[in-house]
């Protein structure tokens, strides 16, 4: 018997080697939302598709060069319920000697831009906070990466979507209740397996 589906809700998730899964056997909070997605499709009548388009070390610069590519190669129809998931800004806060790889104004425009292409496409952007790191470890080992320059690309990233209606999914807050070590692993910056389930249950939340 072939299953007939009303509805088709794709979801694109773009970004970092945090979103692509690094350091997690269960492949990162993006296929852990891909299988909650798949158990909602046996369950109903919508066709669920899920993709993870994670690149490790890219910054809003890389994905400036890619993201009309990726997602309309994932999108056909217009009776579709799309959204893309955007994961970014970790890489863009290394410190290339003494100027940040991605700056701040730059960091802007490149997710204004995203996220207005994103928009004009009939698809629902999401944007998902800098998740926090362990600032225990010397600035050196993180490339110059700092709590401090995520906190403000953070406050980029909040701003961006207040003001063109986007919803920001602030899973920053929800890690930093926490201690380091029971979500992220040892290099203190990418999340272990808690720190990938408690993100994907922070964005399933809006999706």
């Amino acid at each position: 018997m072939i299953m007939l589906y009303n509805i088709k809700e794709t979801t694109i998730i773009i970004g970092d080697s945090i979103a692509y899964g690094a350091w997690d056997i269960a492949g990162g909070w993006a296929d852990r939302i891909k299988i909650y997605r798949e158990k909602l499709r046996i369950e109903s009548n919508k066709y669920y598709l899920t993709y993870n388009i994670g690149i490790s070390a890219e910054t809003t610069d890389d994905l400036i060069k890619r993201y009309k590519q990726e997602i309309i190669a994932r999108l056909d129809g217009e009776k579709n319920m799309n959204q893309c998931i955007l994961a970014f800004g970790m890489n863009d806060i290394i410190m290339d000697g003494e100027v940040l790889r991605v700056d701040p104004e730059k960091f802007r425009s490149n997710l204004v831009e995203v996220i207005s292409w994103i928009k004009s496409v009939s698809v629902d952007p999401l944007l998902a906070s800098i998740t926090p790191i362990n600032e225990s470890i010397p600035a050196g080992q993180m490339l110059g990466r700092t709590d401090k320059n995520i906190n403000l690309y953070n406050q980029i990233i909040k701003e961006v979507t207040d003001v063109y209606g986007v919803i920001y999914v602030d899973v920053y807050s929800k890690l930093k209740k926490l201690s380091p070590s029971e979500y992220l692993n040892k290099d203190g910056l990418h999340p272990n397996d808690k720190g990938h389930e408690i993100i994907a249950t922070e964005v399933i939340k809006y999706l």
